[in-house]
């Protein structure tokens, strides 16, 4: 009974740890920060939760970064909170080779 109280705690504390870590390696990597800017700029944001006050990675939502080829594809769900309200934008974002990060799709929804 001890050793399965034992292995049950390490697999939960290495989940832990490794959630942790994609949520800091999310929170300030390149898509990210590009969606965060985004979100910000966007009128379509505006319009549904006003001016944008705060946004962070949603931790129920997804985050993705990977190459295919010469392209690098991303996904990003961010809590955007506003003066309206919140919701949460995941955005499909795709850069090819050197040229800047471009919004694919945006969903929105409720928070």
């Amino acid at each position: 009974m001890k050793r399965w109280f034992r292995w049950g705690a390490i697999f939960l504390a290495a989940g832990c740890l490794l959630a942790v870590g994609v949520y800091l390696y999310g929170s300030h990597s390149e898509p990210y920060r590009f969606s965060e800017q985004w979100v910000r700029q966007s009128a379509e944001v505006r319009e549904k939760v006003g001016e944008v006050k705060r946004t962070h990675l949603s931790i129920s939502g997804v985050f993705s970064d990977e190459f295919k080829g010469d392209v690098r594809e991303a996904r990003v769900s961010s809590v955007v909170e506003g003066d309206k309200g919140s919701v949460i934008a995941s955005m499909w974002l795709e850069k090819r080779g050197d040229d800047p990060w471009v919004v694919v799709r945006c969903r929105f929804d409720p928070n």
